[in-house]
């Protein structure tokens, strides 16, 4: 045979091989399902205070507030304002330094409090103090110290201008409790707990269609996996866990059993990412209440990490800080979650 044909025969039996291996890997039923890569990541504009985990922020209008946290020797207090693609220092917290707070805005507002750090000798002290901001004059008020008790790892928000406030860990017990704070009285009232006995610190929450979600985090070694929506103007709590017979249950269950992870509604829907379970991991999950179905997107493309901030601002999502093992993070990403 001549070497031309010998070519052609060899390019044709290639092909036949492709072809016939992309059609078993179409058509094999056994094999793992084929995600979307919906969403892309780009790298943003770096916060400009040194690199930190467990650091809070809030927005009000467009301005985004970040600060505090730990950068792996000390808790921090620096507090900064993104305004327009530009990082800029604020007057900081007068408060002690200190890494997993909350905070939320209201109005013009926005609020700090609890948290803990960790002294030399290896003992934790946990705070209930909590702090408004002032950011028309940029300046800090203390305001009456969280009723609900000291505690870090809680979590918290503001729908329609009031604040929702609870879980966390106090030291001894993991809470399941929750406060409603009043900015015009600056007072606390407790509401409905979250129907689960499971107390547990570090779990998400974001809000969407005047709704509050919690899910996630854990129970000292047990990582959960729930999905809580509460009600502000009743007060009650609806579970959106999926059942463990749904064909979304194995997305469901991957994406909310984490804890330190970042969560946010964008767009109609929800997104989860980062975050331990117990192993860091760089996965991004999306959930579309209208099937309280989960679907998973592009991973993230910066370096896998916990105890995160996330905000949203001129319709823009980012995540960024953090820390990962020993390396703590101060870089800043755009989540594109309509990009190929």
């Amino acid at each position: 045979m001549k070497p031309k044909s010998i070519l052609i025969c060899f390019l044709i039996a290639s092909l036949l091989s492709l072809s016939s291996c992309f059609l078993t890997s179409v058509l094999n039923l056994n094999s793992s399902p084929i995600y979307p890569t919906t969403g892309d990541w780009v790298k943003s504009v770096p916060f400009r205070g040194i690199p930190r985990s467990r650091a809070i922020t809030f927005t009000i209008g467009d301005q985004v507030f970040a600060g505090l946290g730990y950068n792996g020797n000390e808790y921090l207090s620096d507090f900064y304002l993104y305004d327009d693609g530009i990082w800029k220092l604020a007057a900081p917290f007068p408060g002690i330094p200190r890494g997993d707070a909350v905070s939320f805005s209201i109005k013009d507002k926005g609020y700090v409090g609890l948290g803990s750090f960790k002294s030399n000798d290896g003992s934790i002290t946990y705070l209930n103090d909590f702090w408004e901001y002032d950011s028309f004059n940029n300046k800090w008020k203390q305001l009456n110290d969280f009723t609900g008790g000291k505690r870090d790892g809680a979590i918290a928000v503001a729908i329609q201008q009031k604040g929702f406030l609870g879980t966390g860990h106090d030291g001894t017990k993991w809470l399941n409790d929750f406060w409603e704070y009043t900015a015009t009285t600056d007072s606390w009232k407790q509401i409905n707990n979250y129907p689960s006995a499971v107390g547990r610190r570090s779990a998400s929450a974001f809000v969407m269609n005047g709704k509050m979600f919690l899910l996630g985090g854990r129970n000292d070694l047990l990582y959960i996996s729930d999905l809580w929506e509460f009600d502000p103007t009743n007060k009650e709590w609806t579970d959106r866990s999926q059942s463990p017979t749904s064909d979304n249950y194995s997305d469901f269950k991957t994406a909310v059993k984490r804890s330190n992870a970042v969560a946010f509604g964008f767009k109609g829907k929800a997104y989860i990412a980062l975050g331990a379970s117990p192993s860091l991991t760089l996965t991004i999950y999306e959930y579309d209440p209208s099937t309280y179905r989960w679907t998973q997107r592009s991973t993230f493309e910066g370096s896998v990490r916990q105890n995160l901030i996330s905000f949203i601002t001129n319709g823009k999502v980012y995540v960024g800080l953090g820390e990962g093992g020993s390396s703590y993070y101060d870089d800043v990403w755009e989540w594109r979650p309509d990009d190929w």
